[in-house]
């Protein structure tokens, strides 16, 4: 009968072997995860420290306005006369002699600008 239970213990397959490489496999898969959640946490970290602690842009206000191709390059070119508004004549009540002049023909003048005397 010893041999019987001898050949039979031969027989039985060792469990023991297999828990061993299945825990293996529960390490590394532990390891993996933990190293993600690690590098997950860091990248939060990171986002969360340049969010609070960014230099704010300062931005700069300016006014835009809309000009034509035409506009851009303008070069006044035109034929014609130039009329003046308004025309005045100046003249004297008294006769003599003129000593000083202080405007020229065109020239604008203001009230109460001495122009000759």
């Amino acid at each position: 009968m010893e041999n019987k239970s001898a050949d039979l213990s031969s027989l039985k397959i060792d469990r023991s072997s297999d828990a061993n490489k299945s825990g293996n496999n529960s390490n590394i898969t532990k390891i993996i995860v933990t190293v993600v959640i690690i590098i997950l946490i860091g990248a939060l970290a990171y986002y969360g420290f340049n969010s609070l602690f960014a230099k704010d842009v300062e931005a700069k206000v300016v006014t835009v306005t809309k000009v034509s191709p035409s506009e851009s390059n303008a070069v006044l070119t035109a034929s014609g006369y130039v009329v003046a508004q308004r025309k005045a004549s100046v003249a004297s009540k008294a006769t003599g002699r003129l000593v000083y002049l202080g405007v020229v023909e065109g020239d604008v003048v203001k009230k109460g600008q001495i122009i000759a005397r």
